[in-house]
């Protein structure tokens, strides 16, 4: 594989991740909020139950969306690191 094919290779892997870590911050800040309608929800008079449930299952898919997230993050992650190390040893270095 040449070199200008490697960068475009990590080029192409870093735009991913960045698009995947925008959409994990987007889920981490809606989780936050969820929580703070949760801990509301639950100091007022008189509590929801059924919306508290409901909220804290949307919650449970935020997190679950967002290790899926995180753990495609890893792996492209790796796959940079390893073209990084691919360019480097084409580059004698």
């Amino acid at each position: 594989m040449s070199e200008e094919n490697i960068l475009k290779q990590i080029k192409k892997l870093d735009e991913q991740r960045q698009v995947l870590i925008k959409e994990i911050e987007h889920l981490d800040n809606r989780s936050c909020e969820i929580w703070d309608d949760i801990f509301e929800e639950e100091d007022s008079e008189e509590p929801d139950i059924e919306l508290i449930e409901s909220l804290r299952t949307k919650v449970g898919e935020y997190e679950l969306r967002m290790n899926r997230l995180i753990s495609q993050d890893t792996k492209l992650e790796f796959q940079i690191s390893s073209l990084k190390h691919k360019l480097k040893r084409s580059q004698g270095v």
